[in-house]
């Protein structure tokens, strides 16, 4: 498990203690200091190349979210549905979904924003805060122009992947829970 989401704290911190080794090599002549700036240099490279091989369950599931999303864009019904779960409590969202992808489309423009990711009970189960904004189109109202939606997404750890068991549609901005999935 890597210690933070990105490389970039402890790489600050290396290249600000790098830039200090500089300052002092520089004002005293000595280039011994310039040792110091190459290892913060070596070990800021080292971060970086770390944190790419090392891929949290925050990270996975950050993932997933934009898979599904794009999916749903593009109006892929299985690709959409791979990203739910296989549950007997997740049938009502497998159902929902379907029928979503067959009535609304969201244009290409869209943007996926806020996304926070929690995770619980020993990183088996999460919990994914996001905002998707974009133009949409429903086959039975016709263009409905830039809508603002928010989500609250429930994951689990089933059989090694990330599958989204629960969906509640929040108020864009006061965010409570809406009821328009249970009116379907």
């Amino acid at each position: 498990m890597w210690f933070t989401e990105t490389p970039w704290p402890p790489m600050g911190i290396l290249l600000f203690v790098g830039l200090i080794l500089f300052g002092i090599g520089w004002q005293t002549q000595r280039t011994s200091w310039m040792a110091g700036v190459g290892l913060c240099l070596a070990a800021a490279w080292g971060v970086w190349l770390v944190e790419g091989w090392i891929v949290t369950p925050s990270e996975v599931v950050e993932s997933r979210v934009t898979e599904l999303v794009a999916a749903f864009q593009k109006n892929d019904e299985a690709a959409t549905v791979r990203h739910l779960s296989a549950g007997l409590d997740a049938i009502p969202l497998v159902l929902l979904a379907k029928l979503a992808v067959a009535t609304v489309d969201l244009d290409e423009g869209y943007r996926l924003t806020d996304m926070q990711i929690t995770l619980h009970s020993n990183n088996t189960e999460a919990t994914s805060h996001f905002r998707v904004n974009g133009n949409i189109r429903m086959a039975t109202q016709g263009n409905l122009g830039p809508k603002p939606f928010r989500f609250m997404g429930y994951w689990r750890l089933e059989k090694g992947e990330w599958k989204l068991h629960k969906i509640d549609d929040l108020d864009p901005i006061t965010g409570e829970v809406l009821n328009r999935y249970g009116l379907l």
